[in-house]
C-alpha cells in the first residue's frame, strides 16, 4: 500500500447554512449537511450545518503538496474564511494513511496561513498494515 494523504477545509455553524457559506467563501463544497442529517451511513445526526471543501490533489499525492496546493488555493478567499472564523468553527484537516509513522513537520509559513484563515489544524494519523502482511494472514 502506497501512503495515501487527504486535506480539507470544514466550517461548522449552529445559524450559517452551507449554502450561506458557500456565498460567503465564494467556493463550493464537496460535502455539506445540515442538521439532523445523518452522518454517513451510521444512525447518529449532524446537530449543526457543514461545509467541506477538499483537496484535489490525487490520494497518493505527498502530504506537502496537498497543503501548498490547498493553500494556494484558498488564499485568493483568505480573508473571507477568516471572517466567517468569527462566528463558525472552521477546521483545516490532514488525513494521512501509511504502513509506517512519516515525520511530520510544518514549517512555520504553513502555520502562518492556516492562522490567517482562522482555522484550526487536525491531523488524523492512521497506521495500515502492508498489503503483503495482509496477504499472508488470508
Amino acid at each position: 500500500m502506497s501512503d495515501r494523504n487527504y486535506v480539507s477545509l470544514c466550517i461548522t455553524s449552529d445559524s450559517m447554512t452551507a449554502d450561506e457559506i458557500s456565498v460567503s467563501v465564494g467556493l463550493s463544497p464537496d460535502q455539506a449537511w445540515k442538521p439532523n442529517d445523518f452522518r454517513g451511513n451510521t444512525k447518529a445526526k449532524h446537530t449543526n450545518h457543514g461545509w467541506v471543501f477538499k483537496s484535489k490533489l490525487s490520494k497518493e499525492s505527498p502530504l506537502e503538496d496537498h497543503i501548498a496546493n490547498f493553500l494556494g488555493i484558498l488564499r485568493p478567499v483568505e480573508a473571507r474564511i477568516s471572517k466567517i472564523a468569527e462566528k463558525a468553527e472552521v477546521e483545516f484537516s490532514c488525513a494521512i494513511y501509511s504502513e509506517s509513522s512519516p515525520p511530520l513537520y510544518f514549517e512555520k509559513a504553513v502555520i502562518s496561513k492556516i492562522n490567517a484563515l482562522g482555522a484550526s489544524l487536525d491531523i488524523d494519523f492512521y497506521i495500515m498494515p502492508a498489503e503483503d502482511s495482509v496477504k499472508e494472514k488470508s
